[in-house]
């Protein structure tokens, strides 16, 4: 079964800080890890090949650049991702399996008399 550990947090808090650290302990422990990374940003700049395929509609865009692939892709089935470990990055209003929050606690409020 696949555990998934869910990191969320302000800006330049060390969410990704310590997503590569629980990641690269994982790995050495021999788990297969994936990270997901929640974000409102375009991963790439419009003028770039893959973003120009993307807008003209292709459903998937798949990048390759002799070392990595990169897959766009509008939806994903779960099941695609096969690891022992998610580690997600994001998804700061939703709880999805086990939640660490870096930073103040959004929940409590502070009044400043």
């Amino acid at each position: 079964m696949t555990c998934v550990v869910q990191i969320t947090g302000g800006k330049d808090v060390g969410k990704t800080a310590l997503a590569e650290r629980i990641i690269s302990n994982l790995k050495e422990r021999g788990y297969t890890v994936s990270a997901i990374k929640v974000s409102h940003h375009d991963p790439e700049p419009p003028t770039k090949d893959t973003h120009r395929l993307r807008q003209a509609g292709a459903d998937k865009v798949l990048f390759y650049n002799g070392e990595i692939y990169v897959l766009y892709t509008r939806t994903i089935v779960c099941s695609d991702i096969d690891a022992d470990y998610i580690i997600l990055e994001g998804l700061r209003d939703r709880k999805v399996g086990y939640k660490i929050h870096v930073g103040p606690d959004p929940r409590q409020t502070q009044t400043w008399y």
